[in-house]
């Protein structure tokens, strides 16, 4: 009877693994990603051989290979060893990218010297900036191993999104601090279809992190990242207000202007009449406006997760980016599919007076919990945007340590 009712428990269990299997890829409407470009023609030095002019490198064994992604942006590696030539030294090189509407322009870098007094712009690979995309404990030089911690960074810079992005030229070369580029990665805005009507807001969850901030109350802080991934309108001229009131402004080419047969006006070639409103209308639509609510919930969870505050938003322009905090609770003794199925397999384990070793196997706890982000408007009590796949890693959560 107890070997029947593990084997019914085992076979359960199969099926909700694969119902509870984690989601490779987030799935929303408009999904931010980042598209990688190619740069090893340009490659020009070694970094794991001599990256500096002076024999010092980046140690093979402790660099990440294929791909690595940093912030939510994936990013090609090179092949590193064997004298390959790994990362090319920035000297007014341009590469061509016909990428459409781009909204996000990343490098992964780093610098090759730094005399410790001065302000640089290049963060050089042996200091200890606070951000890093990879970092290891030492790299080499001809005198053996250099413990400074030993970095490749990671830089970002926003693109405007007002026409497509054809080339990007790299700076000339510096004699202080040469910058060296590994990698480059895109982000893509979307372009609104004249043919579709008025366009709306491109509104994604760029990433959600599990904080170890706690609120007042104790509460876990959730840290979720909103983007509107909508490009920006390309008529002749826009002029649209912030929220404090100021005025932004962005211009394309002027016709050229002739002097009229009667002298007393001008001729506009190519002029067409402008409907200002209707430009203002047709910006306005593309602008996420209304009190908006950022929520969090479990997916086929093991553990119970609540949003006790949500995050707010009321206003995302094209282009932008907003990060909200949302208070969440955890409750690992809830009772989802998942964990009922668990506790069987508990109790018929118990029952059976099987070792320790194979308790441990069956109640084993997961170290991350899959969720799902809901934009949710006030004004329509409906969903704006929803991403499902979203992986929040628990290792910080001090209750679930607590119940471990």
């Amino acid at each position: 009877m107890h070997l029947r009712q593990l084997s019914r428990a085992l076979t359960g269990a199969c099926a909700l693994f694969s119902l509870g299997a984690k989601s490779k890829f987030v799935e929303q409407q408009y999904e931010y990603r980042s598209v990688q470009i190619p740069v090893s023609q340009f490659y020009d030095n070694t970094a794991t051989e001599d990256f500096d002019g002076n024999k010092a490198g980046y140690a093979i064994e402790l660099l990440p290979t294929g791909e690595l992604a940093s912030e939510n942006i994936r990013f090609a590696l090179p092949k590193w060893g064997n004298g390959r030539p790994d990362n090319f030294v920035s000297h007014k090189q341009k590469i061509s990218v016909n990428a459409g509407h781009v909204r996000e322009f990343h490098i992964l870098y780093a610098g090759d010297w730094i005399d410790g007094m001065h302000y640089l712009s290049c963060n050089v690979f042996w200091v200890t900036p606070f951000l890093q995309a990879r970092m290891g404990p030492y790299h080499n030089t001809p005198d053996g191993r250099n413990y400074n911690i030993t970095q490749v960074h990671h830089w970002s810079s926003t693109v405007s999104s007002v026409s497509p992005l054809k080339s990007i030229r790299f700076p000339p070369r510096s004699n202080l601090n040469r910058l060296h580029v590994f990698a480059l990665s895109l982000v893509p805005a979307y372009a609104h279809d004249s043919h579709s009507g008025s366009p709306s807001p491109a509104v994604s969850v760029k990433n959600v992190r599990l904080t170890t901030l706690k609120t007042d109350e104790g509460n876990s802080i959730v840290e979720v990242t909103l983007a509107n991934l909508r490009a920006l309108a390309t008529s002749d001229y826009y002029a649209f207000a912030s929220e404090n009131a100021s005025t932004s402004t962005v211009y394309r080419h002027r016709s050229p202007i002739l002097p009229h047969p009667d002298g007393n006006r001008q001729v506009v070639l190519g002029h067409k009449h402008r409907d200002h409103a209707r430009d203002h209308e047709h910006y306005s639509s593309m602008v996420l406006t209304g009190p908006h609510q950022v929520i969090i919930r479990p997916i086929d969870g093991q553990i119970g997760l609540r949003t006790v505050t949500p995050g707010k938003v009321f206003r995302l322009m094209p282009g932008d980016d907003a990060r909200v905090d949302v208070s969440v609770v955890f409750d690992p003794t809830s009772k989802g599919i998942f964990r009922s199925a668990v506790s069987v397999l508990e109790t018929v384990a118990t029952a059976l007076g099987l070792p320790a070793s194979m308790h441990r196997w069956i109640t084993f706890r997961e170290n991350s919990i899959e969720v799902e982000v809901i934009l949710l408007s006030l004004e329509t009590n409906s969903p704006t945007t929803r991403a499902t796949g979203w992986e929040l890693d628990l290792g910080n959560v001090d209750t679930l340590k607590r119940n471990v």
